[in-house]
């Protein structure tokens, strides 16, 4: 499922309908939560060892989402009208070569860097986390199992990617759908994103710390 492309649409029928805002509002935070569970999925596929280092900052990040919904639907009354939701299939053929494009070029991307310079080098590509998270989640998964040593470095960056993916979605609405829809995803988006941010950095020292390497 790729959580751009619904975005996106949904974006697109909000500035069409101004009436099904809020029911657009929900669909792109419930398909920024899709997106996170799926990114687990695909590193479970791939590497368990790197799906259950990402698990506890993923649910967080998911249920936030899930909580922000709940909100906002305390603050408002539905009133609006129940029509059928015409969205472009998140299941396309582009966005399934996007990702397939997406992530033979990371996985050679990631070993060039971090052949030439380390580890660090290695969370730059959460930068790709812009095109498609789920490659980049795929990649690094493919990356921890040929290199264990570089497990909790894939770990983070596939997360780092969700919350990039997560911040772009804010340009997506911004460019495809109504002001008032952008101002009610960026509050909610950059709400998350700070959490976000702090439950990664501490995921982050808790799992590079020396006596966690040790042996």
């Amino acid at each position: 499922m790729n959580s751009e492309a619904t975005t996106g649409a949904l974006a697109a029928m909000a500035k069409k309908d101004p009436a099904l805002a809020k029911s657009s509002h929900a669909g792109i935070v419930l398909s920024n939560t899709s997106m996170l569970l799926r990114n687990l999925v695909i590193a479970y596929i791939v590497s368990p060892a790197v799906m259950f280092l990402m698990a506890p900052p993923q649910v967080v990040l998911a249920a936030s989402n899930i909580l922000s919904i709940r909100n906002g639907k305390n603050k408002h009354a539905s009133g609006e009208p129940d029509e059928p939701i015409g969205i472009q299939s998140p299941f396309a053929l582009v966005p399934a070569f996007k990702f397939a494009f997406g992530f033979t070029i990371l996985s050679l991307v990631a070993r060039f860097v971090y052949d030439s310079t380390g580890t660090a080098g290695v969370y730059a590509l959460a930068l790709g986390g812009l095109i498609s998270s789920a490659a980049v989640t795929a990649s690094m998964a493919a990356i921890a199992l040929s290199d264990l040593s570089l497990t909790v470095t894939a770990a983070l960056t596939s997360v780092l990617a969700g919350i990039i993916s997560t911040a772009n979605k804010m340009v997506l609405v911004r460019m495809a759908g109504p002001l008032a829809l952008s101002r009610c995803v960026n509050r909610t988006f950059v709400s998350l994103i700070l959490v976000s941010i702090v439950v990664f950095a501490a995921w982050a020292v808790y799992n590079t710390a020396p006596m966690r390497l040790l042996p």
